[in-house]
């Protein structure tokens, strides 16, 4: 009998998508960004910020605003994290507070 193959899920942290919500769903709270991960989407780069929430809950959020993802590429560039961050929408665009 041939052995059980491998998983994929041994391989990589996917347990941090797990509990993905949108930046409008945490929109206006204190957040603490433990990390991030940068993706590709068919509109372009966007990010899932791995965050705590204010009342401890551990959740990864979406967000593709620009200045949020090129702001979160200096931050990893430094690895300066945690950092915290409060996304709040003005207009058409995203930006941190």
């Amino acid at each position: 009998m041939a052995p059980e193959p491998k998983r994929l899920a041994d391989y990589g942290d996917f347990a941090s998508f797990g509990n993905s919500v949108s930046a409008e769903d945490v929109e206006n709270e204190e957040l603490k960004v433990t990390d991030v991960h940068f993706v590709m989407g068919k509109t372009g780069e966007y990010a899932f910020i791995n965050a705590v929430t204010e009342t401890g809950e551990i959740i990864s959020v979406r967000c593709g605003g620009m200045l949020i993802l090129e702001a979160l590429h200096k931050v990893l560039a430094a690895n300066a994290f945690p950092v915290q961050l409060k996304l709040v929408k003005r207009g058409r665009a995203w930006i941190a507070e």
